[in-house]
């Protein structure tokens, strides 16, 4: 009885892994079973998004942020309604401190959390800037979180300082 009971556990067994064989043959892209360390190798062109995403998360959690938001663009660029994924590759390239390409990725107004969509705009002023400025021309990026009260002090020095002002608005 117990060479039956343990026969079947065996049949039982080898039964599950046949179910479960063609789900690990369509999660490997072409039958490539190798290990890359998502902070060294670029991704494969025919990776899906979620593996870009998780190659993201697995560069971020590594401190390789450039290249997370490389991965996270990627996954961004095959889904274009995917806020959560421009937000990521906006966020990564911020923290690897690279802020021209933080502006070209930041969210826009239905991308991501209003928080990132803010700090996006204010990525893009501070970008900005910083190409007027190789241009000779003198600027100065403010940002007023809130309008009420207004810090008059900070509006007349600026008002002292620079013959034009421009303002970039939420509304």
């Amino acid at each position: 009885m117990k060479a039956q009971t343990f026969g079947m556990s065996i049949a039982s067994r080898l039964a599950a892994l046949a179910l479960l064989a063609p789900l690990a043959a369509c999660a490997t892209a072409g039958g490539d079973l190798r290990v890359r360390s998502a902070a060294t190798s670029a991704p494969a062109p025919d990776r899906s998004q979620y593996g870009l995403f998780l190659a993201g998360q697995a560069a971020l959690n590594s401190g390789h942020s450039a290249e997370a938001a490389d991965y996270f663009a990627r996954a961004s660029n095959d889904a274009p309604g995917s806020g959560l994924l421009k937000e990521r590759a906006f966020t990564a390239a911020l923290i690897a401190g690279d802020v021209s390409r933080a502006a070209q990725l930041a969210p826009g107004p239905d991308d991501g959390s209003a928080v990132s969509q803010r700090l996006g705009r204010l990525t893009q002023a501070v970008d900005a800037a910083e190409r007027l400025r190789e241009e000779r021309i003198s600027v100065k990026v403010v940002s007023f979180p809130c309008l009420k009260p207004l810090d008059t002090d900070t509006v007349r020095e600026l008002l002292a300082s620079f013959p034009r002002i421009m303002t970039i608005e939420e509304n």
